[in-house]
């Protein structure tokens, strides 16, 4: 077990909680390659981030986790923003964050991984920051698509409807704001399994037995989200351009029982070469969160190729 450095950075002047971790006595050589790992929306550093952050230090590579702009240990206010470019922004300035570890982290060596939300955001900054030389989304969401179609379903419709009803509440808390009134966050899950109302979809129940129970529980993980993060999320297109990642590589995993499967297919399909797709028979999405079996040995590989050859 790699014990982990607690560290800082600055994105966009806001101060980042992270953790790093040094490969791991006897491990493999990876000459000096480093891979970022981005939790989940509404997570945080400590829950599938560290499993994989460990994972991936125990077989020779630095790794770090951090925790998103206004979440978990990190700055910001205000509490529970859920601001897409932030969250973009954070990537490119962990990479930064590990270009200022000289003698350590190879720079020509870095790649990323983002699971769930941060799945979404990674492609985003890969996309645009050449300095991430191999991506790997996890079961990736697309928080904007899921805005939209009021769900993460395949089958979820565009929802005209529930997107004005989330501009409005953006909108009237934006005025209350003005005005100095306070506005809390507002929870996106149950607060316990036995609340867990019969009609809500089976992602959403899942994502609650994950995060209110020992399986995923950390008190820092509170499921609230400020409603001004509607509105900068409506717009949010995780996958759009994943054809600008090329010629820099990228592998795509999703849980074949994942109801996010079809983010995992769009982000692969609209990558160009050189591109995987890697489909874990048997999951789905909240099941790969710290599960490593399958998903482990096939993005060593990868980064093995890429980052460490």
């Amino acid at each position: 077990m790699v014990s982990p450095t607690k560290v800082s950075f600055l994105s966009s002047g806001i101060e980042i909680a992270a953790e790093l971790y040094t490969p791991s006595p006897g491990s493999p050589n990876r000459k000096g390659a480093a891979i970022i790992v981005g939790h989940p929306y509404t997570g945080v550093k400590e829950q599938t981030a560290a499993y994989y952050a460990q994972y991936y230090a125990s077989s020779g590579f630095y790794a770090l986790a951090f925790d998103a702009a206004y979440q978990g240990e990190s700055k910001g206010e205000p509490r529970g923003l859920e601001n897409p470019a932030q969250r973009v922004e954070d990537f490119k300035n962990a990479v930064s964050y590990l270009t200022t570890l000289a003698g350590k982290i190879d720079v020509e060596r870095i790649g990323a991984v983002g699971i769930c939300g941060g799945g979404g955001y990674v492609s985003v900054a890969a996309q645009s920051d050449v300095r991430i030389k191999a991506v790997v989304p996890i079961v990736p969401f697309d928080v904007g698509h899921a805005l939209r179609h009021n769900g993460p379903n395949e089958e979820d419709a565009f929802n005209a409807t529930a997107i004005a009803a989330a501009l409005q509440f953006s909108a009237n808390v934006r005025s209350k704001e003005a005005a100095g009134e306070a506005v809390e966050p507002v929870p996106l899950l149950p607060n316990s399994v036995k609340e867990i109302p019969a009609e809500l979809g089976s992602f959403m129940k899942r994502g609650t037995h994950y995060y209110k129970t020992k399986e995923g529980f950390h008190h820092r993980a509170t499921g609230l989200v400020h409603p001004r993060s509607f509105d900068l999320m409506v717009a949010f297109d995780a996958f759009a351009f994943n054809n600008l990642i090329s010629p820099r590589p990228i592998l795509v995993i999703g849980g074949e029982k994942a109801e996010t499967l079809h983010f995992a297919r769009e982000a692969y399909d609209k990558a160009s070469e050189p591109k995987e797709l890697l489909i874990v028979k048997g999951k789905g999405h909240f099941d790969v969160y710290h599960d490593a079996s399958e998903i482990g040995p096939k993005t060593i590989e990868f980064f093995n190729k890429y980052l460490s050859f």
